[in-house]
């Protein structure tokens, strides 16, 4: 959808890291678009010296020399005080790092918009894209929506839908929503202030929630998961937590695989060798290792991994030594 903007939107941006700066840079650039302040971490030490140094949205707002809030908490009074004196129409969340408190949501006129990269009310929560690549989802999207003070629960805007390719990772899926959201933001944006858009409640009874990691989330279990759901918790949890399991007392990540098919007459968790691949069995099927890495030691493809450790092959992952 396009609109053409009639009125000037104003825009309070809350955002951190380098994921949020491709929406902020096209809401900056966009006609009908006002970004008055930008809401954004404090700064944190970074570097050899551990110099003070901004958030990516910090950075990319002071590069244009748009009015930028850094607090420690938004419940202080000053930072109510100043988020009033923008006198924004709308604010627009993405990726900020902190809940933002009730009193802030009823500030702007047209309330407060959020982007969350799936269809909701399905993966409400901090992983919705990990989440549709772990479950094999064949189509995920992003939703325009405007919040409450429940999590990911107000009514939505505007969705787009999309297809997911078969070996998608993480960092994949994330350049798909970086081209693909922002003008969807844009456009909900300008047909919500022209009142073109209806906000729609969400189905609550259709809800499914997801939640942080830990590092022990990615650790695979071959007694209960198939070698299915280890190869697309590997495409999920690219870079963190990452997907690992143990090899003589010491982690092994599991960097790249495949998945074989077929039944295996060996003890889940035995690395086996057959037609030049080297295998792991599963619950169901077999994981094919291409890439890992031991503790301590760099990325290596199997072939170069097994040249140092020869009795890789007949050993049992997962197991206490």
């Amino acid at each position: 959808m396009h609109y053409c903007a009639k009125n000037i939107v104003n825009i309070v941006f809350f955002g951190s890291p380098l994921f949020a700066v491709p929406f902020l840079n096209t809401l900056i650039t966009s006609e009908g678009i006002n970004i008055v302040g930008v809401v954004t971490q404090p700064d944190k030490p970074a570097g050899r010296k551990s110099e003070p140094k901004p958030s990516a949205v910090g950075a990319t707002a002071e590069a244009y020399g748009i009015p930028v809030l850094k607090p420690e908490h938004l419940k202080e009074p000053k930072v109510m005080d100043r988020l009033k004196e923008f006198k924004a129409d709308a604010f627009v969340v993405l990726a900020y790092g902190q809940i933002i408190p009730g009193n802030i949501l009823d500030i702007p006129p047209l309330g407060v918009v959020n982007v969350h990269p799936s269809l909701l009310p399905k993966y409400r929560g901090a992983t919705p894209m990990q989440a549709a690549i772990r479950e094999g989802d064949k189509t995920t999207g992003i939703t325009i929506m405007k919040m409450d003070k429940k999590m990911d629960h107000g009514p939505i805007l505007a969705q787009l839908e999309f297809e997911l390719p078969n070996d998608v990772d993480y960092p994949e899926l994330e350049s798909i929503v970086i081209r693909r959201g922002p003008k969807l933001l844009v456009d909900s944006l300008l047909a919500y202030e022209a009142k073109r858009l209806e906000p729609i409640p969400q189905d609550d009874l259709k809800a499914t929630s997801v939640k942080l990691f830990d590092r022990d989330t990615g650790r695979a279990d071959w007694q209960k998961q198939s070698a299915a759901e280890i190869e697309r918790m590997i495409r999920a949890y690219c870079p963190w937590p990452g997907v690992w399991t143990t090899y003589r007392g010491k982690r092994l990540k599991i960097l790249k695989a495949g998945v074989e098919r077929g039944a295996f007459l060996k003890k889940l968790g035995s690395v086996i060798k057959r037609d030049d691949k080297i295998l792991v069995i599963c619950k169901k099927g077999a994981l094919e290792l291409k890439e890992i890495q031991l503790e301590s030691a760099k990325p290596a493809s199997i072939t170069p991994f097994l040249h140092g450790h020869p009795d890789f092959v007949g050993s049992l992952l997962g197991v206490s030594s």
